[in-house]
Formats: C-alpha cells, sequence, structure tokens
C-alpha cells in the first residue's frame, strides 16, 4: 500500500521536479557526503536545454544543507554535464563461483542515476553507475563538484517551482 502511494504521488509531480540525472559521493571515514540532483528548467520545456541544479549535504545520516544553481548561473558545469558521455561504462562481471569476496573500506561511493539510451533497441531506461576512487565516474563527479563549487546559492533558482526536495 505504501508503494502504491509513493507512485501515486510520484506521478503527480511535474515533469520538472523529477531528477533527470543525481550523482553523489561519499568519502570513506568521512561523516559528510553529497549529492546532487539536476532536472531541466521548466521554461521553454520544448525548447530550453537549461538545467538546475540542488545540493544536498548530508552529516552522519542527516540532510544538513541544501544549495542550488542553475545552468544559466553557472555555465561551467553545463559544460561539466555535456560530458557525462565521456564516463567509460565498466563490464558487466558474473557473480564469482570462488566465494572470494572483494570490498574496499577506504576511497569513497561515486553514484550517478541517470538515463540510458540502449540505441539497437531504440528504447530508454534507467542506469546507476557505483564506483570508488580511480574511475572516470570519480573523475567525472569530482569535475562536476569542482565546476559547482564556486555556484551554489541558498536561495533555489527563481524558476516559479518548488525544489526537487522536500527537505
Amino acid at each position: 500500500m505504501v508503494w502504491q502511494a509513493a507512485l501515486l504521488l510520484a506521478a503527480m509531480q511535474p515533469l520538472a521536479d523529477v531528477p533527470a540525472l543525481t550523482f553523489s559521493r561519499a568519502r570513506a571515514f568521512e561523516p559528510e557526503s553529497i549529492e546532487v540532483r539536476v532536472a531541466r528548467l521548466p521554461r521553454d520545456r520544448e525548447a530550453s536545454e537549461a538545467q538546475r541544479f540542488e545540493r544536498i549535504v548530508t552529516r552522519e545520516g542527516a540532510p544538513r544543507a541544501l544549495a542550488w544553481t542553475s545552468s544559466e548561473a553557472c555555465p561551467a558545469a553545463a559544460a561539466v554535464l555535456a560530458r557525462q558521455g565521456s564516463i567509460e561504462m565498466p563490464r558487466l562481471e558474473n557473480p564469482r563461483t570462488d566465494g572470494m569476496l572483494v570490498t574496499a573500506f577506504d576511497g569513497a561511493s561515486y553514484v550517478l542515476e541517470t538515463t540510458a539510451f540502449y540505441g539497437a533497441a531504440g528504447r530508454t531506461g534507467k542506469i546507476r553507475l557505483e564506483s570508488n576512487v580511480g574511475t572516470s565516474l570519480a573523475r567525472w563527479i569530482d569535475e562536476m563538484l569542482a565546476a559547482l563549487a564556486p555556484c551554489w546559492s541558498a536561495e533555489p533558482p527563481d524558476i516559479g517551482e518548488r525544489p526537487l526536495t522536500s527537505h
């Protein structure tokens, strides 16, 4: 029942409130993590490629700070965002049958959730990538966070819509 109510609420949200892309970084042994949600600005939906960005800083499991910007206010972020297609896709691995479990306890957790296009099938679907340090995903997320760093504002962009989160 709860999932049905959540699905109904999600379906009632305007398209602009649904993040098209989400990425995050959580470093090992640090109490703070950063998540950024990206959605297209609602103005001129058909013609505009402008994006809005929302940053959620979580400290010790609780959201502590929200900040916003847009690709209009932060062109450097838009340039890095456009390079997401350069992230090297990992090779799919079959589950190990030898009982070995490889676990990394250091580094960081990098996550990207977005839409992928299956060209031959002409279909799209959600994709989630996760990695540690030293990958093209980690580099891209670090570049995005660096590009966005000088652009954050305590006030959401004036677009006449509510933030991407309900925090």
